[in-house]
């Protein structure tokens, strides 16, 4: 079955009420955990050894101007560059088809589901679509969403979606301002905003010079490395 046509019957699933019921029979790893995606960012997936998991929660934090969205993209082109299927769950409507477009992301293969701020809804949509099954990647993305809607989700929200993506071949990503997942994340990488470096003496009149590289921090138990340069 063609991408294009699992991300019809997505959508279809999507638009009928209620997510999780009668869900289409999903394809199962016979090695779950084994397999990564990856960023196509060189130094990253040799420190996540090969990319994200697969089956599994892989969770990237950051504050706004910090890289986070810009990885994500990336692994977006990845997966649409080999005509697979991503799914992008939008729990704050800031998904921008043009940057991912320049980006390399194939926007035909791409399923961007809105949530205009329901962050409930965002976590059901992440769910049924792992189970739907299909997807190489689904993208959860609560950056820039309430603070007290997020407190309001139990840790049970996270676990669910854990439990979801096991032995799929799936690789789901959490995208946030701060970590949320917990022990549900098998992969954290938590990015910093890019230091400005300056030049000449005076303060007013130095010059940017360049953005300085801030390394990503990774973590969690299915981490390979602490540290990305």
């Amino acid at each position: 079955m063609s991408s294009l046509t699992v991300r019809a019957e997505l959508e279809s699933l999507l638009r009928a009420e209620g997510f999780a019921h009668a869900l289409p029979s999903r394809t199962v790893l016979e090695n779950p955990g084994s397999e990564r995606l990856a960023l196509g960012i060189p130094i990253l997936d040799v420190r996540l050894g090969g990319g994200v998991p697969v089956g599994a929660v892989t969770e990237v934090t950051g504050v706004p101007s910090s890289g986070r969205t810009g990885l994500v993209l990336a692994l977006l082109a990845q997966v649409t560059g080999r005509q697979e299927l991503a799914v992008y769950v939008d729990a704050t409507d800031a998904f921008d088809p043009w940057s991912a477009a320049r980006g390399g992301v194939g926007l035909s293969r791409v399923l961007w589901v809105r949530c205009r701020g329901q962050v409930e809804t965002a976590f059901k949509a992440a769910d049924a679509v792992v189970r739907g099954g299909g997807a190489r990647v689904v993208v959860l993305d609560l950056a820039g969403a309430s603070g007290s809607r997020l407190r309001r989700m139990p840790v049970a929200a996270y676990l669910r979606l854990q439990r979801a993506v096991e032995r799929t071949p799936t690789a789901l990503v959490i995208l946030a301002d701060q970590g949320l997942a917990g022990t549900a994340a098998a992969v954290t990488i938590r990015l910093s905003r890019a230091r400005a470096v300056w030049v000449g003496r005076h303060p007013a009149c130095r010059l940017l010079s360049h953005l300085g590289h801030a390394p990503a921090v990774i973590g969690g138990r299915g981490a390979v490395a602490r540290r990305a340069g």
